[in-house]
């Protein structure tokens, strides 16, 4: 070890050099970098003090130089899958004891390295509202990623016609039609799917209702009428559609899918999750998380000296 009159010295030395700060982190290399090496530059260090600030120094240019390199290439996006709707939707990114892990959350661990899915649920909402928000939310985005736009609306639209979220049939259908021709008209290449509303347990959406002391506005048979117009616009637009209607009640107690009766608990979300990647799989092949290539290298990939080589492949020039 060094005798502190030694060290002493040398951080004297350095400082008069501008290079102390930077090791001991009390400055930027870019606001504190000295020019002495760089005016001598076959000069070498007497003490291992003075070796530590030159390697320091060193280094430090080849990492800046690196990023200098970095900033003339453009990264790959992650493709994105946007997932459009109301409470349902909104709700899917939940993790609770009642709903479990909701569907959203369960979608972007199982895309975590392959595609960013973008949840855009907005609780209340009808599809005048949502054909509304629409080409906002799309605006919001970089469009040349987008693979996939999910729209998963009308358990508001089917509300008794004293409420404020009612929708008639007619327009639920037109508005259907009029955001399947939003995502189009925006002239990207992502494929489409329609989700019909679930059904309503109306028992369990009563007592909610008494609980929080709140009219009840829904009744169970009016759904169905919603479903069969979003299978029809699905058909009529050439638009997959995922009828959760009919493959929930076709489940042993499907009424425990429900936390309130309309909203999903664990079992829902489980169920809606593996729904969605069986009509991804079945419609849109591309879009398996499996089959996709990941954005960035698995670590195993990465050669811990030459590390910059794994990554070249994943930049593309600007």
């Amino acid at each position: 070890m060094f005798s502190t009159q030694e060290q002493d010295e040398e951080e004297q030395s350095l400082r008069e050099q501008g290079v102390a700060q930077n090791i001991y982190g009390l400055g930027s290399f870019d606001d504190t970098y000295s020019p002495s090496f760089e005016r001598e530059p076959n000069k070498r260090p007497s003490t291992l003090w003075g070796k530590l600030a030159r390697s320091v120094q060193d280094s430090w240019k080849q990492f800046s130089q690196g990023f200098v390199e970095v900033s003339h290439k453009k990264a790959l996006k992650y493709p994105s899958l946007l997932f459009f709707g109301d409470s349902l939707t909104e709700y899917s990114q939940h993790v609770s004891p009642s709903e479990g892990v909701g569907w959203g959350a369960l979608l972007t661990s199982e895309y975590s390295t392959k595609a960013e899915v973008i949840v855009r649920g907005f609780a209340g909402y009808n599809t005048r509202w949502a054909l509304y928000m629409l080409p906002k939310v799309l605006q919001a985005m970089d469009l040349s990623y987008l693979k996939l736009v999910v729209i998963f609306l009308g358990a508001n639209d089917c509300t008794l016609p004293d409420s404020p979220q009612h929708i008639s049939l007619e327009e639920y259908a037109s508005n259907l039609f009029k955001m399947i021709k939003v995502v189009r008209n925006q002239q990207v290449h992502a494929e489409l799917l329609l989700v019909t509303a679930p059904p309503l347990v109306e028992e369990l959406w009563e007592e909610d209702c008494r609980q929080k002391t709140k009219p009840v506005l829904r009744k169970a048979s009016r759904v169905e009428d919603y479903v069969s117009a979003c299978k029809r616009v699905a058909a009529e637009a050439q638009v997959p559609c995922l009828d959760l209607w009919t493959s929930i009640q076709q489940q042993v107690h499907w009424q425990t899918f429900f936390t309130d009766g309309l909203h999903f608990a664990e079992k829902g979300n489980k169920h809606v999750f593996e729904q969605l990647k069986t009509i991804i799989s079945e419609k849109f092949p591309n879009l398996i998380a499996e089959r996709m290539t990941p954005v960035f290298p698995h670590w195993t990939e990465i050669d811990p000296i030459h590390f910059t080589d794994a990554f070249d492949k994943f930049f593309i020039a600007s």
